[in-house]
């Protein structure tokens, strides 16, 4: 069993992380570890966006867990009860993010690290790469994650460490469901 998970309160982020990770790994568990910040929290009581499948961790079989998938987190006194998982001999670990490495950090067998203003930054240039589709929600939430710049602002300029083809579809308002369909001079 896949699971894909991040650090406890959980931001933006992090969420819309563990959303383009679930692209990557379809047969994936997407589970929280924890509680979310009251931002993301009142994201999902104000939107449609709560259709997204996330398990609740009582519902994770931490026996059959076979790959963990870390997302914007390498610190593991902050990924709540997924902690236990490490000890598990033969666990293979993923891990993107975009923090600079610390002491005591988890290392992954495969790993995803960029100087970039979010992780979920680093999943859109994964998903362009390989030509993975996704849908006009999940544009919108991986979008609205890499900028943290709310909706009524979209004439802003990208932060540093963004995708500027991301940047430049929303801010000329299309929706795509695929991110090869957008460059910067279309």
């Amino acid at each position: 069993m896949e699971v894909i998970t991040t650090h406890t309160n959980a931001d933006f982020d992090a969420m819309a992380s563990m959303l383009a990770a679930k692209k990557l790994y379809p047969d994936a568990v997407v589970a929280f570890s924890g509680s979310q910040e009251q931002g993301l929290r009142d994201f999902f009581v104000q939107s449609t966006f709560y259709a997204f499948d996330f398990a609740k961790i009582k519902d994770v079989d931490f026996d059959r867990v076979t790959r963990l998938i870390l997302v914007d987190i390498r610190d593991p006194n902050r990924i709540g009860p997924f902690k236990k998982l490490l000890n598990v001999k033969n666990l293979e670990i993923h891990v993107y993010d975009h923090h600079p490495l610390s002491d005591g950090d988890i290392r992954g067998d495969i790993e995803h690290i960029a100087d970039v203003g979010a992780t979920v930054t680093i999943f859109v240039e994964i998903l362009r790469e390989r030509e993975i589709s996704i849908t006009p929600d999940e544009a919108t939430i991986l979008m609205l994650a890499s900028t943290k710049i709310p909706a009524p602002f979209p004439s802003l300029p990208p932060p540093p460490g963004t995708s500027r083809p991301r940047h430049t579809s929303w801010r000329r308002g299309r929706t795509s469901t695929s991110f090869r369909t957008c460059s910067p001079g279309s």
